[in-house]
């Protein structure tokens, strides 16, 4: 015969668990009597959420100012270590990497401007090259070819 827990759930309703989990006293570590298996759980859960609130988080000048890929880089690294040590959350880590991320994108965006505006620079400098070239070209006298 299939052995029940004979206590009630939160509802009021006969306890489910398997009767692998209940003991030969008719109970199972939830519901028995004098057991502080729930408050325990509590109590553990309570921990974890106090740890969480309390997270070291970074410490000062420990995030470089990110001003390149290498520093982006470090940086990453930085909230990752943080990360795996317990110090940042996850909502935190991936505040901080959205962050670089944003500012990696804007000095892409910086560099590709100057870019473009260097490139600009020389290509105006080669087409006045060319036009240069093409007068001295024009003004040298050619030789008729004989047919």
């Amino acid at each position: 015969m299939e052995r029940r827990c004979t206590g009630k759930n939160a509802t009021g309703e006969p306890c489910e668990k398997p009767s692998r989990l209940v003991g030969d006293d008719g109970w199972c570590d939830t519901h028995r009597p004098g057991s502080t298996y729930m408050s325990d759980i509590g109590a553990l859960g309570g921990q974890a959420t106090k740890e969480k609130f309390e997270a070291k988080g970074l410490n000062p000048g420990e995030m470089p100012d990110v001003t390149d890929t290498a520093t982006a880089l470090q940086a990453f690294n930085v909230v990752g270590r943080a990360h795996g040590e317990r110090r940042l959350t996850d909502r935190e880590a991936d505040s901080h990497v959205k962050r670089i991320d944003a500012t990696v994108k804007a000095l892409n965006v910086h560099m590709t401007g100057r870019l473009v505006t260097e490139l600009a620079a020389e290509l105006e400098r080669k087409e006045t090259q060319i036009q240069e070239l093409r007068k001295q070209l024009n003004a040298t006298p050619r030789m008729a070819v004989a047919r």
